[in-house]
């Protein structure tokens, strides 16, 4: 599993084996988690966390800036089976860089070994190269057929409910349950 928690003022991007795994800045508080075995090999795994700078909240000031990076492998007991595999922590990372590099932009690599299995990740025998912005034509196609539901794909969430005009955050515009 991977756990990204940021705040405002530090943008990071997270490579891990080379491929782009976390790329964000947040105005606010942001912790999300999710699998990571896509990215992880079996053997040495190298990350590579790239900070930078990022605006401010205004509403936040006196919360410092702050990103921390986590790997870790979730056991059965979700409670007490929680193993680190890497774990990263800014401001504090900066400890280990030279004196003179110790401010953003900065750029940190590290390398963790899982335990167990890995299964082989489904990128690890493509060729290396750029993609096109607008994506290839394979990825349009195969893309288009997961979200078009009359051929068996899945359907996107603005396919099932009507969009509505206008967002509100407030209790009164909450559906009635009655």
């Amino acid at each position: 599993m991977a756990r990204f928690r940021s705040n405002h003022g530090v943008h990071a991007r997270v490579l891990v084996n080379d491929v782009p795994m976390y790329d964000r800045s947040v105005l606010d508080y942001c912790c999300p988690t999710y699998p990571a075995t896509p990215w992880f090999i079996s053997g040495e795994n190298q990350v590579v966390l790239e900070l930078s700078e990022a605006p401010l909240n205004e509403d936040m000031k006196v919360i410092p800036s702050h990103f921390h990076a986590l790997f870790f492998h979730q056991g059965a007991n979700i409670q007490t089976d929680e193993t680190t595999l890497y774990e990263e922590e800014y401001p504090k990372l900066l400890e280990k860089l030279p004196a003179e590099e110790r401010h953003l932009p900065c750029s940190i690599q590290s390398t963790f070994t899982p335990s167990g299995d890995i299964p082989k990740p489904i990128w690890a025998d493509v060729p290396k190269g750029p993609v096109p912005e607008k994506g290839t034509p394979e990825l349009l196609k195969a893309y288009s057929i997961c979200i078009t539901p009359s051929r068996g794909g899945i359907s996107t969430p603005s396919s099932r409910w009507p969009r509505s005009s206008s967002r509100t955050n407030d209790a009164t515009s909450a559906p009635s349950l009655g």
